[in-house]
Formats: structure tokens, sequence, C-alpha cells
């Protein structure tokens, strides 16, 4: 029996999150160089990708195991 339990679906949400923010800030944000639009759409992204940043936080606080009680096995 392992020792140590990891929920699949916090693991799997914790990777999609990091691949949208790296495709928010490497994939969409160069569309717009050169544009008129770039500051307001970077400040945009600037401001989903902390959004999603402390989203990843949450994620990896929950992925942390609960303390276990002594008199449990």
């Amino acid at each position: 029996m392992p020792k140590y339990k990891v929920n699949v679906f916090y693991v799997i949400s914790l990777i999609c999150t990091l691949i949208l923010i790296v495709y928010t800030w490497f994939i969409f944000l160069p569309q717009f160089e050169g544009t008129l639009e770039y500051q307001a759409v970077r400040t945009l992204i600037l401001f989903i990708i902390l959004l999603l940043l402390i989203s990843a936080g949450i994620q990896l606080f929950l992925l942390r195991p609960k303390p276990r009680k002594f008199d449990e096995e």
C-alpha cells in the first residue's frame, strides 16, 4: 500500500493550468506584437496569468497530504 496518495485530478488540473500559462505567454501574446492593441492585450494577459498562478498555488496546496491522526493506520 502506498504511503503517499495523490489525487490524480489535481495533478491533471495543475498540468493543464501550467500549459495554459505557457500558451498564453508564448503563443497567444506574440500574435499581437506590432499592433496598437499590444499593450492592452499584454496587460490583460498578465492579469490572467496572475490569476492562473494563484490557481496553480491553490492546486499545489490541495496536493499536500492531509495530516493523519495517530490512531489511524
